[in-house]
């Protein structure tokens, strides 16, 4: 087995040094923007600090979040670490900044639908494809796992860019009686495990308390003995998240 990880790669460089050591296989950095005013259409909280304080004070604190960012994945590709470069599709322009980015760097990208937009999204996926002027190589399924399905591209001088699509992927202890599966509010079905501020959280969709805990409660359902990831999964359905 191998482990990997997404991240959104805005943290100090010295806490970024340390995941970069701890033996991880590959690293997805998720990236949006690659200029301050892009960043800032797509950020609350720059957002917020534009409202509150002023749009010069927003773009120093999205300058700031992008050299972290972008220096972290820069240091992760000149390391053994796989690294790839996610982003989500919501305007030609900024994603052509982006793919200009990682060409420049040597980083592999895959573009992605906005799930929450995603007929306008796809719209757009075809045409930066367009502006590329990329052809298909080939179509990846994924059984079981939706991290490797996708459409490859090839583009210019043997340069390659991915699109990426959810699989129909189902746990089924988690989503066999799930109320949102094969509804539009099942965005990514499963997709994996999410680490976000003091949670773990097993559904992007449907964050309750039978999918949302803390790291100490995951710990004790992943040490339980002799059970199997089946097993497991079933225990997230009937634990009750009431503290310790």
């Amino acid at each position: 087995l191998t482990v990997g990880m997404t991240s959104h790669g805005e943290i100090s460089f010295q806490k970024f040094a340390k995941i970069l050591n701890a033996g991880l296989a590959n690293i997805n950095f998720s990236m949006h923007a690659v200029r301050a005013e892009d960043y800032l259409v797509m950020d609350l909280v720059a957002q917020a600090i534009e409202q509150s304080r002023g749009r010069s004070k927003a773009l120093v604190y999205s300058e700031g979040r992008l050299k972290k960012k972008l220096t972290n994945i820069l240091t992760a590709n000149a390391s053994s670490v796989k690294v790839k470069v996610n982003t989500v599709v919501r305007d030609a322009d900024t994603t052509m900044a982006i793919v200009k980015w990682c060409e420049e760097n040597g980083i592999s990208l895959r573009l992605q639908r906005d799930l929450n937009n995603k007929d306008a999204s796809q719209t757009i996926i075809i045409e930066v494809l367009r502006r590329l002027g990329a052809r298909l190589v080939r179509t990846n399924y994924a059984v079981g796992d939706s991290s490797g399905a996708g459409m490859l591209y090839e583009y210019g001088a043997g340069m390659m860019i991915t699109v990426k699509y959810f699989g129909q992927i189902y746990i089924p202890a988690m989503c066999d009686d799930c109320p949102l599966r094969g509804k539009e509010g099942c965005r990514e079905c499963f997709y994996g495990l999410r680490m976000e501020h003091d949670k773990v959280v097993t559904c992007i969709d449907r964050q309750d308390e039978q999918t949302q805990f803390t790291f100490e409660q995951f710990y004790d359902l992943l040490s339980v003995p002799g059970t199997t990831p089946q097993q497991v999964m079933k225990q997230y359905k009937s634990m009750k998240v009431t503290g310790h």
